[in-house]
């Protein structure tokens, strides 16, 4: 465990943070900091609110504002890191002031008649397409985490539910209660009521390979534009959707939070600012 006595070059802490962040947030957060190490090759311990005020007006003479909410958000993130695994002890970033980001989560989301209109278009589509949606929109869970299940991911508690275990983000597994109407759907897809041996993988290609995130998300994409929806919807579209429904209809935050994984109940929160309100049926699926 890393403590004070502990020091870290600069690669390494970098790494040690990123580990705690999914792949994509962890290419993202890597490029932003170790840019900002080329412009200013210091090692991290030495960087003073100066340095990062000057990267502030830096960035603010050559970059855009959502831009730089995102430079200045992850190096701000990265430095509480470092503080709290007791690599030092102030954040030089925290004096550096940006505007407050667009809520632009609670911006992408699809109300319930898009959502039926999608799944009833991936319906159509064929029942693999169909699970998918339903897992995606019932769930609240990431597209990766969905291109991991295996059949023997669906279990039968003893009463009678089925619980889908998911490898959620940070490599650790939760046990989510599944809708009815979405274990149908997938059971449909599958063939077989619950197996616990079966450990194939649940999309898969011809040859029994697990499908990337990329055909999944295509399938969801190619079934907006069907559906005549007229945003940009992606995998990511619908548990945003799961969220902003959800807690619309009246259900817990911290319910919400549980299911969506998040580690705070902050990040939960952007979804209560939707601009849809009094929805009539709590995510209401096909």
């Amino acid at each position: 465990m890393m403590n004070s006595l502990t020091v870290l070059p600069n690669h390494g802490i970098i790494e040690y943070f990123l580990n705690e962040e999914s792949d994509g947030t962890a290419r993202t957060y890597g490029s932003i900091i170790r840019s900002f190490f080329v412009w200013c090759p210091k090692d991290f311990r030495e960087i003073t609110v100066f340095d990062a005020l000057d990267y502030h007006q830096y960035l603010k003479a050559n970059c855009a504002e959502a831009t730089i909410q995102v430079k200045i958000s992850a190096l701000k993130k990265f430095y509480q890191f470092a503080q709290v695994a007791g690599q030092l002890q102030n954040n030089p970033f925290a004096l550096v002031k940006i505007k407050g980001a667009p809520n632009r989560a609670a911006e992408k989301f699809l109300t319930p008649s898009e959502l039926k209109r999608l799944l009833q278009t991936l319906h159509k589509t064929g029942p693999r397409e169909y699970a998918l949606g339903m897992l995606l929109a019932g769930t609240g869970a990431r597209i990766s985490e969905i291109k991991n299940l295996n059949g023997c991911d669906f279990l039968e508690a003893p009463d009678g539910s089925i619980l889908i275990n998911l490898l959620r983000k940070g490599n650790e597994r939760q046990l989510l209660p599944l809708r009815g109407d979405v274990w149908k759907a997938v059971k449909a897809f599958m063939g077989r009521e619950i197996d616990p041996s079966n450990s194939t993988p649940l999309f898969r290609n011809s040859s029994g390979k697990r499908l990337s995130d990329v055909t999944l998300r295509r399938w969801i994409e190619e079934a907006a534009r069907k559906a005549d929806i007229r945003k940009p919807v992606t995998p990511h579209f619908l548990r945003h959707t799961f969220a902003t429904i959800s807690l619309d209809a009246g259900a817990d935050l911290r319910d919400v939070q549980w299911f969506l994984n998040h580690k705070s109940l902050s990040t939960t929160q952007i979804y209560c600012h939707a601009p849809h309100r009094k929805v009539a049926e709590y995510l209401p699926l096909v």
